[in-house]
């Protein structure tokens, strides 16, 4: 799987910055997925579904963490991430690494959609690299945006639609966004002592397991993960959502971006510092 495949390559940024400013970042806990085999809660996951696919812009600040173990060998990293995302398919997203070579410092890669076209911005680099939105899904990097903008942008607006309609069955909205309930499974789990609705898919062509984690009360997504195994590596991929805003303020220029004077255009540019 390309997604798998991407992470792994990243896996030379080994650095992890602390909290101390809003562009500084550490590593979200690392959570166990329970094994139960329950009946998933259809009812709520409907919910989940509305809500999260609900308005046409979204804000979201999270932390995207890669961890890869090779036998004794661990290797982790983790980034900060500000998205603001509009259907259909124009984001911006900031998202902010360690620099490997001066740690207390860090570095920001620009990723900028207008819906047809994306660019990768590397100030560090004075350095940028186009795309079209197309070639940008089957990019291997892509994953650094975090699960809540790929997710968000991929569901076609007929699918929003339908899901939206008050008389749609709870069955029917989780189908329309392509899960086969036969892979669906969810159970209570309790999170640093706080009670979380633990929804897992298994992917049963590719082999991966992804997992949402969903406050009840609110059924809003704190958390989303995915995990496998390619070339020997066990691979994790989490996303921690910190706020997620709807129908933020979005200026004209959100979803555009313009060269600044002594930036390099070249045909390939990592979205880190690897």
């Amino acid at each position: 799987m390309k997604f798998l495949h991407g992470a792994i390559a990243s896996l030379g940024l080994v650095s992890v910055l602390e909290f101390g400013s809003p562009d500084r970042v550490k590593a979200v806990p690392l959570v166990q997925v329970s094994q139960a085999t329950n009946q998933p809660d259809l009812a709520l996951l409907a919910k989940v579904i509305q809500r999260f696919l609900n308005s046409a812009s979204y804000e979201t600040r999270s932390v995207v963490q890669v961890n890869g173990v090779t036998g004794s060998t661990t290797v982790q990293t983790a980034v900060n991430v500000k998205t603001i995302a509009q259907h259909p398919h124009r984001f911006r997203s900031e998202i902010t690494f360690a620099n490997p070579d001066q740690p207390s410092q860090s570095l920001t890669t620009l990723v900028v959609s207008n819906g047809q076209q994306v660019w990768f911005y590397r100030p560090d680099l004075k350095q940028y690299q186009t795309m079209t939105y197309q070639e940008f899904e089957q990019f291997d990097d892509g994953y650094w945006l975090g699960f809540s903008t790929m997710i968000y942008g991929q569901v076609p607006p007929d699918v929003r639609q339908a899901i939206s309609q008050s008389a749609t069955t709870s069955t029917e909205v989780v189908q329309a966004v392509g899960l086969e309930l036969k892979e669906l499974q969810g159970s209570t789990q309790t999170v640093e002592g706080r009670p979380l609705y633990v929804y897992r898919y298994k992917d049963a062509k590719e082999g991966f397991l992804f997992s949402a984690f969903v406050t009840p009360d609110t059924a809003n997504i704190e958390r989303m993960q995915m995990t496998g195994k390619s070339d020997g590596t066990d691979i994790l991929v989490a996303e921690q959502i910190l706020s997620r805003t709807a129908n933020p303020a979005i200026a004209p220029s959100t979803f555009t971006f313009t060269p600044p004077p002594g930036t390099r255009q070249v045909k390939a540019l990592p979205i880190g510092p690897l």
